[in-house]
């Protein structure tokens, strides 16, 4: 025989908030469960998530809150890119360097050129 009502961890998706804080709600009293015999024991189930009251304070507007993840998933692959770019250069930079000192010892024999 199936339980009905919502498990603690599908209110918690549900609200976008963690277990531990419907497990607060419920104890508080903000959410309305009830224990019922489950397969490891008592568990709590909440059987109305329609209550205004908890749906007003957890769910945040929509209308304040826009969020563009196109934009903000181009950016990230820009930044992506210029980081392997920046990374990339530097490598070439010290590469050139090394270059550089090279050519600045002149003709020293190579064992001055390592032990010095």
């Amino acid at each position: 025989m199936a339980i009905k009502g919502f498990t603690i961890a599908q209110v918690a998706k549900y609200l976008d908030i963690s277990e531990k804080t419907v497990r607060r709600r419920i104890l508080s009293g903000k959410l309305k469960a009830e224990l019922v015999p489950g397969i490891r024991g008592d568990e709590y189930r909440i059987f109305n998530l329609e209550d205004t009251e908890t749906r007003e304070k957890t769910i945040p507007k929509q209308d304040s809150q826009t969020v563009d993840w196109d934009i903000i998933r181009e950016l990230s692959d820009k930044i992506s890119m210029l980081s392997g770019q920046l990374g990339a250069s530097l490598e070439r930079e010290k590469s050139l360097e090394s270059q550089l000192m090279l050519l600045q010892e002149g003709k020293k024999p190579w064992y001055k050129r390592i032990f010095s």
